[in-house]
């Protein structure tokens, strides 16, 4: 016989659908009879129930009626046809059997069950709806809705079931305990993948890579590279980066434990550090050269706008000479036409002392109202004339990217154009403080070179003043020889008595001239 997956009625084994509710029967046979009253499955030949002692009905099911769409023979009362699954109940066409039964009429379905007129429900195992018909048909289980027992509990299970259902369970909570291991690995490694993502500063703006290294603790150097070809309108981006762990380098690679991280970004040949104001329309804008020769001459035009920039004022443009030694900076005055609420500096242009021009891209903008006050009155080093003439006299100064570092004693006169100052600071650099303002025509003796600044002592006054402004002639009262380097071991010409001799640069104790070295001790100062 067969049970109904649907229902859980008992049909015959060559039947292809239940008489009771019509739906498929995919099961082979069962060879158990189920006992009516307890719901026990028993062998096929007995004839009362193993387990309560009820008598099993085995009689067989007359199939007198004949189905109109296929012709296949049905039990008694089948409501569905066993072959095709046609619905008996609603033809009136019967197969001519002389049994009775055949013709009644259709009655309803006598059964209490409720099954028959539930869906079909998809294909259980067999071991599932044998269980579950028992336990809907045991004594004493009252509406078959009921909670129904766990298997387990179930006295009509064998051991071997059981063990079998706990194997599956021990077997399912391994493979979810290798699951969740599975899952936390890939947390980990995510989270690693972010931690190490957080560090790589390709791309970055020099802001973001310093707030990442400055979160993980990092000790960082910036080294910048100055570019001729640059937009003042971008931030500076981190070019490459590289750390150092025990003296090895990494490239383009942050070692978590790492002694210090390089950050290499690139940089214009000058650049604007700082912007002020003097007053309402006149700007004082600090420059750095980061080219590796001196800034003679650069130009920009400042103009106003609105917040959302849009121009206010026209341009003013600006063209002043600097002298501004390599790596040194210079101030400026910017003049603009106010009536916008920011200043907008455009159209930067450098002239260095080895020719080149560099003319910058885009430009910047700053909120006039939040710019501090200028306090120093010196614009540009030195002081530029009153009407912005170039501060170098002539071509006879010093060239002071060409004297030599170290001790050297020579005289010189402060020389500048229209009578402008030269500072005397307490440091070889334009960040010294300014401890004296020389006048045009001051006569200084220079004891000690660095960097194209010279060392002298003013009026009790001891600091650097720069080269480039110093101007230094000599004379000699006999033919003066010119040595081929600086050294006495070779003599390349002689220069006649009483010839103003003009210094180029300074090396140690000798000075350049055009065609070789002169040994500044033997010349007599002009001054």
């Amino acid at each position: 016989m067969r049970i109904c997956p649907a229902c859980n009625a008992i049909c015959e084994d060559n039947t292809k659908y239940c008489d009771n509710c019509g739906a498929e029967l995919f099961d082979v046979a069962v060879k158990k009879i189920i006992c009516p009253e307890c719901g026990a499955g028993n062998p096929e030949k007995n004839a009362f129930c193993d387990s309560c002692g009820c008598t099993l009905h085995r009689a067989d099911i007359n199939t007198d009626i004949v189905c109109p769409s296929c012709g296949g023979k049905n039990p008694a009362g089948a409501t569905f046809c066993n072959e095709c699954g046609n619905n008996l109940k609603l033809t009136q066409s019967v197969a001519s059997a002389p049994r009775v039964e055949a013709q009644r009429p259709v009655q309803p379905v006598s059964e209490p069950r409720v099954e028959a007129q539930r869906p079909v429900q998809p294909v259980q195992p067999r071991e599932q709806i044998e269980y579950e018909r028992v336990a809907s048909r045991a004594p004493g289980r009252g509406n078959v809705n009921r909670a129904q027992p766990t298997m387990e509990s179930d006295p009509n299970l064998k051991g071997s079931d059981k063990n079998i259902l706990s194997d599956k369970r021990v077997k399912l909570g391994i493979l979810a305990a290798g699951v969740i291991i599975l899952l936390v690995i890939v947390i980990v490694a995510i989270s690693t993948a972010v931690s190490n993502s957080s560090l790589k500063l390709q791309g970055k703006t020099l802001t973001e890579a310093k707030a990442v290294l400055e979160k993980k603790g990092y000790e960082y150097e910036l080294i910048a590279t100055a570019v001729e070809s640059f937009d003042i309108s971008n931030e500076y981006v981190v070019a490459s980066y590289s750390s150092e762990v025990a003296g090895t380098i990494y490239n383009d690679k942050i070692e978590k434990n790492a002694d210090k991280v390089s950050i290499y970004y690139n940089v214009p040949y000058a650049t604007i550090d700082k912007v002020e104001k003097y007053s309402d329309g006149a700007l004082a804008i600090t420059f750095i050269n980061n080219y590796t020769s001196m800034m003679e001459n650069l130009g920009f035009t400042v103009s106003t706008a609105d917040k959302k920039g849009n121009e206010v004022t026209s341009s003013v443009a600006t063209s002043k000479g600097t002298y501004c030694p390599a790596g040194g900076n210079a101030l400026v005055t910017g003049t603009y036409t106010a009536g916008g609420e920011y200043a907008v500096i455009s159209g930067l242009t450098f002239r260095f002392s080895d020719g080149k021009t560099v003319t910058l891209t885009g430009s910047r903008s700053y909120e006039i109202a939040t710019l501090g006050i200028c306090e120093e009155t010196t614009a540009t080093e030195p002081v530029t004339a009153s009407d912005g003439g170039v501060v170098k006299s002539s071509g006879k100064n010093l060239n002071a990217n060409d004297c030599t570092d170290g001790d050297a004693v020579f005289v010189g006169v402060v020389k500048t154009n229209e009578g402008s100052d030269l500072n005397q600071r307490d440091d070889s650099s334009t960040n010294g403080n300014i401890v004296a303002t020389l006048k045009s025509g001051t006569v200084l003796t220079i004891s000690k070179i660095n960097n194209g600044w010279g060392y002298c002592v003013y009026e009790d006054k001891a600091g650097w003043v720069f080269l480039d402004y110093i101007e230094c002639c000599y004379t000699s009262n006999t033919d003066v020889n010119v040595y081929a380097s600086g050294d006495t071991s070779s003599v390349a010409s002689t220069i006649t008595a009483g010839t103003e001799i003009y210094l180029n640069s300074i090396k140690g104790e000798f000075g350049a001239v055009d065609g070789g070295y002169v040994k500044i001790s033997d010349l007599n100062p002009k001054y």
